[in-house]
């Protein structure tokens, strides 16, 4: 009973109406309560809420089952060190019980009597199990990348652009981002399993998928459940330019590559060096992803404040149209200001952010003198944050008339080659340093597609045998000029 005041009333069970003297005996008696209990594994006795007599002891016996040990044994939160590691009962008593108690077990599966839960059911033992850890994946292109690193969603970005694999594709790759061959494929990060976690580790035991066998180390399945198709790692990975007596390659981004007309198409990306943006009065760009930018990335803005983007390119003098690209928002401007300053003065041409995302908007055609001076500003004031915002991705300097053009593919040594984009005057010149006089073989490469054409004349301008046209010198001087309208890579010259 609880303290308090207790009404007593007497009745006869005949309903006879009569008084009398009544005796009411009350034995008072102290209980305090002791709550046990204990998790799957094993159990504790007497378990549940036990009333325990003020000053009476009360012993409780804690048995792990199925192979278990006791985890711990708490007291009123107090683990019980003699507990620890049994798998025999363990008795824990109370003695002159004066308050109430807690007593909790908890049990744990040794190590080395674990099974194999694929093939022993969890109930055809009495075990405590570990935890199950659930893997979800889905099949989204994402999983057909060769890269998992701690950066940039996991892909590779050694100088600014994405990469997608290590290998050349097989011929089922999702994306066509492969370490082209060349100075990107030699960056180490990307084949160490320390930083790309895809990559082989000869520390971990590979075992194979569920019905498969040993995979094939010459030819590998690109997919596991998948005969085809499969990698030749027979096949050269990549080549090292060796000194004196091994060959020498003359690429087209090398100084030793020259071209006519020398201007190009140039791209300055908001990931670029010669990019620069500033925020101020409360604004603050943020870094951004989505299909229809530039190499996939963006800067823009979510707060009002003072923003400005800046792209300085690096041009040959001459005439360019430019274009600038974003990503659209219904939140964004209707009247972002991209100034020009050319060599003629300023242009500012204002732009709708809300519609044409993803695409080269043309903002005027400009004569530049290729000075630093020159460049494509924003400079905004946000002033509303659900009407007013800004995207900075990338701008294009594309040169009038007859220009070089360039692009990027696997095919391509160094992953890089121009092309000519329309019919002109075009020559190609590759000046290689040799360090030795003697007979070298000349080898060319190109990315080859059906615009091409089909009788491009490779001049060569060398020293022969007899010393004609001129004294061979201790670094013989080789030439080779394009004098139609090819594709252009680099070129091999071997001892």
């Amino acid at each position: 009973m609880n303290p308090g005041t207790y009404h007593i009333s007497v009745r006869h069970t005949d309903n006879i109406a009569e008084t009398g003297t009544y005796n009411l005996n009350v034995e008072c008696v102290s209980t305090r309560v002791i709550t046990a209990g204990a998790t799957y594994g094993g159990t504790i006795s007497p378990s549940g809420t036990i009333s325990v007599p003020q000053g009476a002891d009360q012993a409780f016996t804690v048995r792990p089952s199925g192979g278990n040990a006791i985890l711990s044994v708490e007291v009123d939160g107090v683990s019980q060190p003699g507990a620890v590691g049994l798998t025999t009962p363990y008795t824990y008593t109370f003695t002159n019980v004066t308050t109430s108690h807690t007593i909790t077990a908890t049990f744990d599966l040794p190590v080395d009597a674990c099974v194999e839960i694929d093939d022993v059911p969890l109930d055809a033992r009495f075990q405590a199990a570990q935890a199950n850890i659930m893997f979800v994946v889905d099949d989204s292109g994402s999983m057909d990348w060769e890269f998992m690193t701690p950066e940039d969603n996991g892909l590779f970005r050694p100088l600014g652009r994405i990469f997608r694999y290590v290998f050349d594709d097989p011929g089922d790759n999702l994306y066509s981002d492969a370490l082209p061959r060349g100075e990107n494929r030699m960056m180490w990060k990307s084949q160490w399993s320390g930083y790309n976690k895809m990559y082989y580790n000869y520390k971990v035991s590979y075992t194979p998928w569920p019905t498969h066998g040993d995979a094939d180390p010459d030819n590998p399945r690109s997919n596991p459940i998948q005969a085809n198709p499969t990698f030749n790692l027979s096949e050269t990975y990549d080549t090292i330019e060796t000194a004196a007596g091994g060959e020498i390659i003359v690429d087209n981004e090398d100084a030793e590559f020259s071209k006519t007309p020398n201007a190009v198409t140039v791209i300055v990306n908001d990931r670029d060096t010669n990019f620069a943006k500033t925020a101020s009065n409360g604004g603050e760009w943020k870094s951004g992803t989505g299909q229809e930018a530039y190499n996939e990335d963006i800067y823009y803005t979510k707060s009002e404040g003072d923003y400005t983007a800046l792209w300085t390119p690096n041009l040959a003098a001459g005439e360019y149209e430019v274009y600038a690209r974003w990503t659209e928002s219904s939140n964004r401007s209707t009247a972002v200001p991209y100034t020009i300053n050319h060599a003629g003065g300023s242009n500012t041409v204002n732009v709708n952010q809300r519609q044409n995302g993803g695409k080269w908007v043309y903002l005027g055609t400009f004569i530049f003198n290729g000075v630093s001076s020159e460049n494509v500003i924003i400079s905004h004031t946000v002033t509303n944050r659900t009407s007013d915002l800004v995207c900075a991705d990338a701008v294009s300097f594309v040169p009038t008339g007859s220009a070089w053009d360039w692009s990027t593919d696997t095919q391509a040594y160094n992953d890089h080659y121009f092309y000519t984009p329309s019919s002109g005057n075009y020559t190609a010149t590759w000046t290689p340093d040799l360090p030795v006089a003697g007979t070298w073989e000349v080898q060319a490469r190109w990315y080859a597609n059906n615009e091409r054409s089909e009788n491009v004349t490779y001049t060569i301008n060398y020293v022969d045998t007899s010393g004609n046209p001129q004294t061979a010198t201790s670094y013989s001087t080789l030439q080779i000029e394009i004098e139609t309208s090819p594709c252009c890579i680099y070129l091999l010259f071997k001892d």
